[in-house]
């Protein structure tokens, strides 16, 4: 059994704590005597003293020799300047708020098409070479791979996506030990992406030298496929050591962040048979922003405080500006609004688009708290805690802290914790700390989250849990900025680039990234831009397993993190046979899965397979109780199941009295008697349509 010994991360406010000691925090270190570790300028002027009285002359031969590579030396600075320009240009992809203020702004994107394809002919000059030039970027495993990165993704419009090239370029990166084109192969042999052959063992070996190169999405692949024990061996001590290189990063830069400042965020979309993949939605968002701020601009309180915060943060298609969002704050604060006195006095603690000023944020905190409002409560006490502004009073600070706590503030929360666990201000107490870590975790806060699986890991209030503390530290590792491609996906999708949207939700999947898998399997299930934009892999290898199958395999990875519907659609899939073979065993094995989990179409097909005795026995008061479980987890799905229940109530009268019916029939024989069989099957079919009537009218729901 490994032994994990983690550190705790607390904020990196040294003056917030007091008397805590620094190296307890992020981006301190210490020296061997344990003082603060700093370079020491006046030991580095009597070095350098002592090398000029030794050496006097070789220093004047350097400076002679440093006078004469000067211009060679700025000609090489120019050089890689331009050099990674073009690599980055190739490297950065638009999302969907870029898209969005392109639009609103009516500029053309042609200039940055222009740019890009600029940037792509320089890059293929410098590694490949022309007839004017020699190949000067052979041995630059960087540029190979933008090179790579942009003819896989499609970011070049004149050419398109082009994987035979990219392969070419990635091969030829990985070769020179880049660590993302080692990442994008192991992708490639993960997922047999456009037809590639599916191999386990070079996926996890390309993942393991991206990984070793500093690759985060290599080690939340290599942590994924430990954690469900996918082509390696099923680890949660491995698992958990991936995913904290990468949930680290995350809680570093979370934990320098000010207090008050929203965290990165990624809009993770589900895609759904009701998204057409149109820009109704964006024009739908749009003409709301701009009704918030002409109603902001009419005097209305709420819209401001939107406004204020939209223009803050950069939301919603708005470019930020913070003197537009002071601008509306201060309104809605003169106007008596708690929350914007709360904000303004952010803006102030902090400095944001104002000189800090302690004294102005208090007054805003001090005017929010006494209205009741969490964050200037909160504020109140992280100043009081810090000594801004004010005389340094832990008990104060406390109680101004529970106030916000209570109100549900998590950064409250957070701060709460780390003070139980430190014993500053109240008594040093694990199982609170636990607690209030546990609570600001469950609504985002990272730093609380990474905590609280460090104390998971190292016993800290309660007993060890290795499978629980990886499990908050994958869900952490994905809020990291290397998951942005979720948003370029989306994009993609939204301008139905089917394809370039499937290429990155695989890549996400493969991450493990359940809405990723989901969303592939959607797309591969739906064929969505069957125009050309989409094809069946097996065009390009007869060996590559069907768009079904594929879809499958993803409906099953995303089931497997508890995705309800997936599970329901890979009962769907053995019950018709879509991508493998019918195996009724098996359907019923995932619609009881998913019934479990309340799932009202799981429980409405199970009451239909035993109802007609299809994969089981019959069974028609099992068939009566799950739609009775219907009508209680379900009551929109009220009409379809009282009709089914009406249709069984009549298929037990006909069961019940199938003796007395078939006695009747023989004593009313008439000429018309050889027509029964006629009737009979007829009936039958009647039933039949019934049924599959409302298995459609069940499935157009979902």
């Amino acid at each position: 059994m490994v032994s994990f010994v983690f550190a705790i991360v607390a904020r990196a406010n040294e003056d917030v704590m007091g008397d805590v000691e620094s190296d307890e925090f992020l981006g301190v270190d210490r020296d061997a005597s344990g003082d603060v570790a700093r370079l020491d300028a006046s030991k580095m002027g009597d070095d350098a003293s002592e090398r000029d009285a030794s050496g006097g002359s070789a220093a004047s031969a350097a400076t002679e020799k440093s006078m004469e590579t000067d211009g060679a030396s700025d000609v090489t600075s120019e050089f890689e300047k331009i050099r990674l320009e073009n690599i980055a240009e190739l490297l950065r992809e638009e999302d969907v708020d870029e898209r969005r203020r392109v639009r609103a702004s009516g500029s053309s994107r042609s200039a940055a098409n222009r740019k890009r394809r600029r940037a792509f002919a320089w890059v293929s000059r410098y590694v490949e070479g022309d007839e004017t030039s020699d190949a000067a970027g052979w041995e630059d495993g960087e540029a190979w791979y933008a090179l790579g990165f942009a003819r896989r993704y499609g970011l070049i419009d004149s050419i398109g996506m082009d994987e035979r090239g990219a392969m070419a370029a990635l091969r030829r990166a990985a070769e020179l030990g880049n660590a993302d084109a080692h990442e994008e192969l192991g992708f490639t042999y993960a997922s047999g992406w456009n037809g590639a052959p599916r191999d386990g063992a070079k996926s996890v070996l390309h993942y393991y030298f991206a990984a070793n190169g500093g690759s985060v999405p290599a080690m939340m692949a290599l942590g994924y496929r430990h954690k469900q024990g996918i082509d390696v061996p099923d680890s949660c001590e491995s698992a958990t050591l991936y995913y904290h290189e990468a949930a680290k990063i995350v809680a570093d830069e979370a934990a320098k962040r000010t207090p008050g400042i929203l965290p990165f965020q990624i809009e993770k979309h589900r895609l759904s048979a009701d998204m057409s993949g149109s820009n109704i939605a964006a024009k739908r968002e749009r003409d709301l922003v701009q009704y918030y701020r002409y109603s902001a601009d009419m005097g209305n309180v709420n819209a401001q405080v939107t406004m204020g915060r939209l223009y803050a943060l950069g939301a919603r298609g708005l470019r930020k500006d913070i003197d537009a969002a002071r601008k509306y704050l201060s309104e809605a604060a003169n106007a008596g609004d708690a929350a914007a006195m709360a904000n303004l006095g952010n803006m102030y603690a902090n400095g944001f688009g104002v000189d800090a000023n302690n004294e102005t944020a208090l007054h805003w905190f001090h005017k929010a708290a006494t209205k009741g409002n969490a964050m200037g409560r909160y504020g109140l006490g992280y100043m009081t805690l810090a000594g801004h502004g004010v005389e340094q009073d832990h008990g104060t600070a406390v109680k101004y802290l529970n106030q916000a706590a209570e109100q549900g503030l998590a950064d409250a929360r957070y701060f709460l914790a780390v003070l139980h666990l430190r014993g500053i201000g109240v008594k040093q107490d694990f199982t609170k700390a636990y607690h209030n870590f546990n609570i600001a975790s469950h609504v985002g806060h990272e730093v609380a989250t990474y905590n609280l699986a460090m104390m998971q890991l190292n016993g800290m209030g309660f007993p060890s849990s290795c499978a629980s503390a990886s499990s908050l530290l994958k869900q952490l590792a994905e809020r990291g900025r290397w998951v942005t491609m979720m948003e370029h996906a989306y994009a993609a999708y939204m301008r139905r680039d089917y394809r370039g949207a499937l290429l990155r939700y695989m890549k996400m999947a493969e991450m493990g990234l359940e809405i990723a898998q989901a969303n592939a399997a959607f797309l591969l299930e739906s064929k969505r831009g069957d125009d050309g934009r989409f094809r069946d892999d097996t065009s390009e290898n007869p060996l590559a397993p069907p768009t079904a199958t594929r879809a499958l395999h993803y409906h099953r990875l995303a089931a497997k993190q508890g995705n309800v519907k997936s599970l329901l659609r890979i009962g769907d899939a053995y019950f018709y046979g879509h991508g493998t073979s019918v195996s009724l065993t098996k359907s019923i094995a995932a619609y009881r899965q998913a019934s479990e989990q309340r799932n009202p179409h799981a429980m409405f097909n199970l009451a239909h397979m035993h109802e007609h005795g299809i994969g089981m026995q019959k069974d028609l008061h099992l068939a009566k109780r799950y739609y009775d479980m219907i009508l209680t987890s379900q009551p929109d799905a009220s009409i379809i199941v009282q009709i089914a229940l009406k249709k069984l109530h009549v298929h037990r009268w006909i069961v019940d009295n199938r003796d007395a019916i078939l006695t009747a029939a023989k004593e009313f024989a008439s000429p018309t008697h050889q027509f029964i069989d006629f009737i009979v099957v007829f009936g039958a079919a009647a039933l039949l349509c019934f049924v599959l009537i409302l298995r459609y009218t069940m499935d157009s729901t979902r």
